[in-house]
């Protein structure tokens, strides 16, 4: 794709959504492996308020509520990923997820 084109993109906003999102998702992704659990969530709901149909934040938010125990919000999630059509192998293992019993 040539200058152009991509300008072009941008301003009828076709692109602008996607990468505004991509910034915080990849933060949430970085603070995860950083162990900053409070970061994670702000980063991946932040994606989520930027681009509500960015099925990658839902699908790495719900794995953060799911290793917490919050399964609630983990299925919640996973179905938002699925529902969007893209969701991940993950997401459908996720989806299926029991309480662990002690």
């Amino acid at each position: 794709m040539n200058r152009n084109a991509f300008a072009a993109l941008v301003l009828a906003g076709e692109l602008v959504t996607t990468a505004c999102a991509a910034a915080p998702n990849n933060l949430g992704v970085a603070a995860l492996a950083a162990g900053d659990r409070d970061r994670v969530f702000e980063q991946f709901s932040k994606a989520i308020a930027v681009d509500s149909a960015m099925w990658q934040a839902y699908s790495d938010r719900s794995g953060t509520y799911a290793r917490r125990g919050a399964f609630d919000l983990a299925l919640a999630d996973c179905s938002s990923a699925i529902g969007l059509g893209l969701g991940t192998v993950a997401d459908y293992a996720r989806y299926e997820v029991k309480e662990p019993k002690p």
